[in-house]
Formats: C-alpha cells, structure tokens, sequence
C-alpha cells in the first residue's frame, strides 16, 4: 500500500527541515571552535590581507585595489558553493588549529576566500598572517592542502552586507561587473567570493565582498 501523499510531503519537509538544521548547527560549532582554539572569533580584532587603495567609488561601494605576495594555504573541495566552503573551512580550520608539524595554532585572518575552478569544485583559501613565511610557517598534516605564495594582483571589489544567499552574492557580482563595464575596466573571470564574518555576525553587520582581478 502506498504512503499517503500528506505523509509523503511531511517527511520530505522534515528531512529539508533536518538538513537545514544540520547545516546551521555545522556552521555554529565551527565559530566555536575557531574561538576556543585560537582565542579569537572572526568577529574580533584579526589581521587582514593587505592592500592598497589606488580607486574608490563611495557611491557604489567598490575599491580598485593593488593587493601585495600573500602566503597562503588553500584546498579544493566538492560541492555547491555553500556546501564546499563548509569542507574547505573545516580542513583549513584544522591546520590553523594544530594539524601540522609543529602541532602549532595559527592565528585566523581574513577574509576567507572561495573561487569556482569547475564544475561543482571550489578553492577556499586562509592567507596565513604576517608572521610567516616559505620557511617558517608549519607544514600542514593534511596532504590536500596547498601552501603557496598568491603573487601581487589588481584586484576590483565591491562591499555590501547581508546573507550569504546566491541572490545576494549574484546581485552584487552584477553590479560590480557593469561598474567596470560601464568603466572600460577589463576583468577576469571568475569572480572571487570574501567573507569576513562567522555565522554568530548579524546578517546586517556582515562584511562580504565580490572581487575580480583586473588588467
């Protein structure tokens, strides 16, 4: 005999419901984390990768800037976008934390960078903080992730607060991108998604960015 439709919707609506949940509590237990083993949240005072300002528009939000050699360490994972920045945070968040050969924690920086390499596969990307370089930061236990030094780059940014929703993300990858049409500004694609927050911020006091390397 067949399930009753109403009972069907049901348990495919707690399942969705349950997924949900999941994926918060995932997000909310990370911060923690992140807080517990290196003393600080993303909230807090925290270095951040450096730039210079060549361009500003305070009208738009958006910053044409010349970002210095970065180390960084950067891994690739599967999935959507919101799915593979949770697997990529999760390794990086280990490495900072102690999973490497000094069993050393490192501080959090920001921001925390995802960029599409194909087809559902993401790069998320820590920059390690100034205090380190080739030599001296620890290598990481886990082989997936990458150390490398990212090479100076100009880079084009927009600022805007709000969820982390694909509408969000989409309204304001195109309104930096007819800025810079509208500017004869050529880019590259893809974009680069920033986020500077955790999940305990406020939607409305989150700082996210979409960036594009520019000519």
């Amino acid at each position: 005999m067949s399930e009753p439709i109403l009972v069907q919707k049901r348990t495919k609506t707690m399942k969705k419901s349950n997924s949900i949940r999941y994926n918060a509590l995932s997000a909310i237990f990370m911060a923690i984390a992140l807080f517990l083993m290196t003393g600080c949240s993303v909230v807090g005072e925290f270095e951040e990768a450096r730039y210079s300002v060549i361009t500003q528009s305070h009208e738009y939000n958006i910053d044409i800037r010349d970002y210095n050699d970065a180390l960084i360490a950067k891994v690739i994972a599967a999935g959507d976008r919101s799915e593979a920045a949770r697997q990529g945070f999760r390794s990086l968040a280990k490495f900072i934390f102690g999973g490497n050969q000094d069993e050393r924690k490192i501080a959090m920086t920001a921001p925390v960078l995802q960029t599409p390499v194909g087809e559902n596969a993401w790069e998320v990307l820590f920059f390690m903080p100034s205090e380190f370089d080739t030599n001296t930061l620890p290598a990481p236990n886990d082989e997936i992730i990458d150390i490398q030094i990212l090479s100076a780059r100009k880079i084009a940014a927009i600022k805007f607060s709000g969820r982390w929703s694909e509408k969000n993300m989409n309204t304001h990858k195109a309104k930096l991108e007819d800025y810079l049409k509208a500017n004869n500004i050529e880019y590259q694609q893809p974009a680069i998604y920033a986020f500077y927050n955790d999940p305990f911020t406020p939607w409305f006091l989150r700082h996210n960015e979409i960036m594009f390397v520019i000519e």
